[in-house]
């Protein structure tokens, strides 16, 4: 008699669409505990998490992270040399901050080797949410392709993607996000989704792109999505339509941010990727 091969366990994706979601989904009615406890994906497609992704390629040395002006300002003060104060309030810097939440404003020039503290009205909120779990990433559409490399080469924790929103609301750019981020993580194979709201977001990232696979033809079509959704809207309204446009190109980064559970507030880069896409 031939034994039989081992069942491969799949890895369960679950998708918070805001951060006040995030506790319904912990109690998912689950017969069987996961392996690990969830990796978290925390989204803020316009701006937190892509600009966090942009200041660490080019050379910042952590994104230390604030819920609020009073405690970014206190945890400045407890690091041991002077951080850059980064962020915003409804897409405008802060006064009195180095830096605000731009893409462009983080060159590797004045970023090289520092540490960034950075409160913003709606991503940091949502990192906020899953503190309590290990292992939290930060992921957009432009390190997208990374993210899940990282995590199919990761150990073997179920999945928990968490949209941002903005001020309390569903955003439409967060939800294509996670969609994206399913959708490639199902191709790539070790994961599985019956979760509702993961299930809707693929649905939302697939009805958009299509059959687009060529980057000249993506980005446009995501632009022209992004602009739509409100946190788009908002940018453009404020004068922000290159950080758009950079916030619509897909798998344009290769660096994954991620906390510790000794360090939940700090996010540095991820050790590479071992998968090929």
């Amino acid at each position: 008699m031939h034994a039989t091969a081992p069942r491969q366990i799949l890895r369960q994706i679950f998708v918070a669409l805001l951060p006040s979601d995030v506790s319904d989904v912990w109690r998912r009615q689950d017969a069987a505990a996961p392996t690990e406890p969830f990796t978290a994906i925390v989204i803020d497609t316009l701006r937190f998490t892509t600009t966090a992704c942009r200041a660490l390629q080019v050379g910042a040395r952590s994104i230390q992270v604030a819920s609020s002006v009073e405690k970014a300002l206190q945890l400045a003060d407890s690091l041991p040399a002077r951080p850059l104060l980064c962020g915003e309030r409804h897409c405008h810097k802060i006064e009195g901050f180095d830096l605000g939440n731009s893409p462009f404003e983080f060159a590797s020039d004045s970023v090289q080797g520092r540490d960034l503290v950075f409160t913003t009205t709606n991503g940091t909120l949502a990192i906020e949410a899953v503190q309590h779990l290990p292992r939290v990433l930060l992921a957009a559409l432009v390190n997208r392709r990374a993210v899940c490399q990282h995590l199919q080469s990761a150990a073997a924790a179920d999945v928990l993607i968490v949209c941002a929103g903005t001020d309390g609301q569903l955003t439409w750019e967060d939800v294509l996000t996670a969609g994206a981020i399913v959708d490639k993580l199902l191709m790539m194979g070790g994961f599985d989704v019956s979760h509702d709201a993961a299930l809707l977001a693929r649905a939302a990232w697939q009805a958009t792109i299509g059959k687009l696979t060529v980057a000249s033809e993506l980005s446009p079509k995501l632009f022209s999505e992004l602009s739509r959704a409100l946190g788009g809207r908002n940018l453009l309204a404020t004068g922000y339509e290159r950080d758009l446009r950079f916030a619509s190109q897909l798998d344009t980064i290769e660096i994954v941010p991620q906390n510790s559970a000794l360090q939940p507030h700090s996010f540095t880069v991820a050790e590479a990727a071992k998968t090929s896409d």
